[in-house]
């Protein structure tokens, strides 16, 4: 499995993006590649079902996002950020 980091600002804008959002239960907010991506990029954030093989990201103690394991298997080093970019604040991911 990949190295994943994710950064105070990314913890604290996913907390912030789960508290607005009525998410149904037992479905999260999860970083997903192809077939469940169908946005631009290689992988990207999806409301969708749990499953008990996803990575967990935690933020003072609760999951804020969960990661599917056939992305974790693809990745070898990434850090999600919350940043300023020339597009305004978006998450990023750097891959190494």
């Amino acid at each position: 499995f990949g190295m994943l980091e994710v950064t105070d600002n990314a913890k604290i804008e996913l907390q912030r993006l789960k508290e607005a959002r009525t998410i149904p239960e037992g479905q999260c907010m999860k970083l997903v590649a192809p077939p469940l991506w169908v946005g631009d990029g290689d992988f990207g954030m999806v409301i969708t079902l749990e499953s008990d093989d996803d990575t967990l990201v935690l933020y003072k103690g609760e999951t804020v996002l969960r990661v599917e394991s056939f992305l974790m298997e693809q990745i070898k080093e990434v850090t999600l950020d919350f940043k300023q970019t020339p597009q305004g604040k978006q998450f990023t991911m750097d891959v190494y």
